[in-house]
């Protein structure tokens, strides 16, 4: 069981089982709702759909800023306010959503025209990976150095793979 065939599941145009292999997308999807009973499982099962849904990922928001919240009385994270807490778990989805970088598309190299050229691209430095955000581009009212907020969104992306993969380990239970 991975993201892609649950995302295929949920995106399919018939579900209608014509025979008895036919029917996994229905399968996956029962087990997906069998799976999210409780409220933490749902916030769970919205992790795994919102990987590959961009309006799954929008009502994430929300949540993903509450776990910044509790964070905040927690461990005392310098965020104030919900607006900061919701700018930052934007960011966090930006980057766990789509990792690659934006300048060269994940392929390490500047563009030119069709062609890649053997410069590393200057954006993300040859890694491929889009840049750790700073605070000016979250864009928070209180001011946060950008290895503490380095920090904040590591913490947010491992939530966020976590939840979403707890999910699909408790459909793949259900499936069996």
């Amino acid at each position: 069981m991975n993201r892609e065939k649950l995302a295929r599941a949920q995106s399919s145009k018939s579900l209608r089982q014509r025979s008895f292999d036919d029917g996994r997308d229905v399968d996956v999807l029962l087990a997906s709702g069998l799976a999210q009973t409780t409220r933490k499982r749902s916030n769970d099962a919205l992790m795994a759909r919102a990987y590959s849904d961009a309006s799954s990922a929008a009502a994430l928001v929300k949540p993903l800023a509450n776990v910044v919240r509790v964070m905040c009385q927690r461990e005392r994270w310098r965020i104030r306010g919900q607006r900061d807490g919701e700018r930052l778990a934007s960011a966090a989805l930006l980057m766990w959503r789509e990792p690659n970088c934006p300048a060269c598309g994940g392929r390490k190299f500047e563009r030119l025209g069709q062609m890649l050229s053997d410069i590393p691209c200057a954006t993300c430095e040859g890694s491929g990976q889009r840049p750790m955000p700073t605070a000016v581009d979250v864009a928070l009212e209180r001011p946060v150095d950008d290895a503490t907020l380095a920090k904040y969104i590591k913490h947010l992306l491992s939530r966020l793979e976590h939840g979403g993969q707890a999910h699909l380990e408790r459909v793949r239970d259900r499936m069996r």
